[in-house]
C-alpha cells in the first residue's frame, strides 16, 4: 500500500490534527465567561458570557473580584467603586464591561 495520495487542485487533504485552542476564561462571582480584554484606565474589564439570566439579575448586586484564568495562570482584579454595562451580542450571549468609576 502506498502513502501517495493524489488530489485535485484546491481539494487539498489535510492530515494534522486541528489545535485546540485554550480560552481565557474569567469569573465574577458566579458568573463565568470568555476573556475578551483588559483595560489600564479605569481598570476596565470586557467578557463574554451566556448565562444571560444570570448575568442580568445578577449584575444589580456586582461583587467586588473578578479572576482571569489561562491554564495555569491566574489574575485577580478587584473594585471598590464600579460601573458596569452589558451589551448583546449577535449570537445571543452578552459582552460584560466592569471599570471603576470615572473621576470627574
Amino acid at each position: 500500500m502506498s502513502d501517495i495520495w493524489i488530489t485535485s487542485e484546491g481539494l487539498d487533504i489535510a492530515f494534522d490534527e486541528p489545535e485546540v485552542q485554550e480560552n481565557i476564561q474569567v469569573s465574577f462571582g458566579e458568573i463565568k465567561g470568555k476573556f475578551i480584554s483588559l483595560d489600564s484606565r479605569y481598570n476596565k474589564l470586557v467578557f463574554e458570557t451566556s448565562d444571560v439570566e444570570l448575568a442580568i439579575k445578577y449584575i444589580e448586586s456586582t461583587p467586588t473580584k473578578a479572576t482571569i484564568a489561562y491554564l495555569g495562570f491566574t489574575h485577580e482584579l478587584s473594585w471598590c467603586n464600579h460601573n458596569y454595562k452589558i451589551e448583546a451580542t449577535a449570537n445571543d450571549k452578552l459582552y460584560v464591561t466592569i471599570g471603576d468609576l470615572d473621576e470627574k
